[in-house]
């Protein structure tokens, strides 16, 4: 009984299915919405230089591809849609403001064998980064 009951409180996080978007744009990467203070948990002083220098070779890496590619689940990057409601954040982004209310939000993961995270937002071929998640925090909670 109290096993049930700790299942229903604490669902398993489901993974979205692909993204449907055929764009065939190349990605592009924006630090407009970068949030480095406002939520503890993903402050920038949990970014140690490996993770840094893993980002940049990443974006670098999704740049030279398509919105397409960037969207098609990747078990290995851990690419697919968030849904704040499964998460440890089920209010989402609070730092954006109402000006910004994308249909759909997204991660990816740096490097398969780290548990790295990457959390943003698509307007057109633009992927907005706004958390910055060494520590993989926004993980069910």
């Amino acid at each position: 009984m109290v096993d049930r009951v700790a299942r229903e409180e604490h669902p398993p996080t489901r993974i979205p299915a692909p993204h449907p978007t055929v764009d065939t744009s190349p990605v592009t990467f924006s630090f407009k919405y970068l949030d480095l203070v406002g939520n503890r948990k993903f402050f920038f002083v949990h970014c140690e230089r490996d993770f840094l220098e893993h980002l940049l070779t990443e974006l670098a890496r999704l740049s030279r591809g398509t919105v397409t590619d960037f969207c098609e689940y990747d078990n290995d990057r851990h690419s697919h849609a968030i849904i704040f409601e499964d998460t440890g954040e089920p209010h989402g982004f609070a730092n954006l403001g109402e000006q910004v209310e994308p249909e759909e939000y997204w991660q990816f993961g740096i490097r398969p064998d780290r548990r790295w995270r990457v959390h943003g937002f698509f307007i057109d071929s633009v992927f907005y980064i706004v958390w910055l998640d060494p520590l993989h925090n926004l993980a069910a909670g």
